[in-house]
């Protein structure tokens, strides 16, 4: 009965799990036998982005008119070197939250649209070995990456609906996709691979 609807989770540097619920609207820190350990977010309680869940995906994103604080149907977590935690804040809100390792706000960024650093439903996050975040930016059809403080350095467009992404220790990066297809890159956006639909 804890969980509405769990939908990113990532161990931290210590091994604890941490746990996005987009139905409850928080991220949760929890021991590997399962001992809840601290709860961000207020559970039941979105932040306020003008958001409205309706019968169709895009028909909900496109009510989102300006992004928020911490949460609004959060979507993934992920960590820096230095154990910050940052999270995809998705289907009810455009931005990504930084945390420290304790748990208190250091920035936000992102609003919705289609500009560079804008978003369209952020669906999960990722930290590579350089402190990049990359954000697979689902309805947009493309990965955007950022520097830890939110700043653009790069786009990848040769995706299609993305919805997670996991690099390597070799710098593969393996990307998934809701056209029921999975895409593998150099560390540099050279496509390897790929399979799944051809379409």
């Amino acid at each position: 009965g804890y969980f509405n609807r769990p939908h990113g989770s990532r161990f931290d540097h210590d091994g604890n799990l941490y746990c996005s619920d987009d139905g409850n609207h928080t991220v949760s820190k929890f021991t590997p036998d399962g001992r809840l350990l601290k709860v961000i977010g207020e559970k039941g309680k979105p932040s306020d982005t003008g958001y409205v869940r309706q019968a169709q995906l895009m028909d909900s994103l496109r009510s989102i008119k300006h992004g928020g604080p911490p949460f609004n149907r959060p979507t993934g977590v992920a960590f820096s070197s230095s154990g910050e935690l940052y999270v995809s804040d998705g289907y009810g809100n455009a931005r990504v939250h930084k945390f420290s390792p304790e748990g208190k706000l250091l920035l936000s960024w992102g609003e919705p649209g289609i500009g560079l650093g804008e978003f369209m439903l952020p669906h999960n996050v990722w930290v590579d070995r350089l402190d990049r975040v990359w954000i697979p930016d689902r309805e947009n059809s493309r990965i955007q990456i950022f520097d830890g403080d939110g700043r653009f350095l790069a786009q990848w467009t040769n995706v299609a609906r993305p919805t997670d992404v996991f690099i390597d220790k070799n710098d593969v990066v393996y990307v998934s996709e809701l056209v029921l297809r999975v895409s593998i890159f150099t560390f540099d956006g050279r496509l390897l691979a790929r399979w799944g639909n051809e379409k």
